[in-house]
Formats: structure tokens, sequence, C-alpha cells
């Protein structure tokens, strides 16, 4: 992946800049990339008055491997499992309460390679999941906001 500026002009027309890119090549799934894109024009009219016009973006990437899969397990205090559901990449809600006797859940993955797993509580809400953008092989970054029956007892 390299990020370099993309222009459009007045007429449409599209061009991409040369410039520092960034290389992810032998970088593991799971690893942050960032990148800071600074760009400034300077116009100066007839009578020699300049103006210029800046802008700034932050981009970040996550190396991630395509998802073909979610389970989603709920698990009690005593870790025993209460109920689990299986989502396509991008069908998990952007919100889900767990049952009332949910202490934990956990989050697994399934990939070509294998499968990894990530713990949710009440202290840890965010579940972050990816679906491919179009078929591209671009992946987009899904959250679902989980509601444990101890944070709705705390805000009550």
């Amino acid at each position: 992946i390299y990020t370099n500026p993309v222009y459009q002009t007045a007429d449409g027309e599209v061009y991409l800049t040369s410039g520092h890119g960034i290389s992810t090549s032998g970088v593991g799934a799971g690893a942050l990339v960032s990148q800071k894109l600074t760009d400034s024009t300077t116009f100066t009219d007839s009578e020699g008055n300049a103006a210029t016009s800046s802008a700034s973006v932050n981009v970040h990437y996550v190396v991630a491997e395509l998802p073909l899969g979610y389970t989603l397990i709920e698990m009690d205090a005593n870790s025993r499992e209460i109920t689990r559901h299986e989502y396509a990449p991008g069908e998990l809600p952007p919100e889900y309460a767990a049952n009332d006797s949910t202490a934990y859940i956990i989050v697994e993955a399934h990939t070509a390679s294998g499968s990894t797993y990530a713990l949710y509580s009440a202290e840890n809400t965010d579940i972050v999941t990816y679906a491919e953008l179009k078929e591209k092989g671009v992946l987009t970054e899904k959250h679902t906001y989980v509601t444990f029956a101890s944070n709705e007892a705390d805000n009550a």
C-alpha cells in the first residue's frame, strides 16, 4: 500500500503525484501504519496579492486478513457458554445487548489461515471487525458497541 496525494481538477481530471509512500510489505496482520499528508498551494492574483490554501490528512491503515466470518460467544462468570451467534463479515450490528448473565464475550475471527480470538467485557465494549469493501480486497473497519447488564446498572 502506498499513500500518495490524488488530485482532481475543476474539469474532472484526476491525477496522482509521486511522493513519499508507505510500503506494508512483510507486515503481519494487526500492524498499524500511519502517515500524515500535508499540502499547500499559493495563489497570486493579478495585483500581486498572495493567498495560501493548506490541507492536512492523517491516514491510518490496519493490516488485516480478509475475514470469512465471525463468531460471537457470550460467556457467564463461570466461563460457561450462554449463547453463540455466527455473522458474515460486515453483518455484526452497530449495537449489541448482551444477556443479563454475560460476564464477557469472545469474538472469533475466521480467516483462510485460521482463527483469532478477542475478549470483550464491561470495560472493553467496542468490538472491531472488518468487511471487504465492494469486493476490491480493501477492508473497511466496522464497530459494534456492546451493552452489558453491569453497564446498564452503573447508568441507572
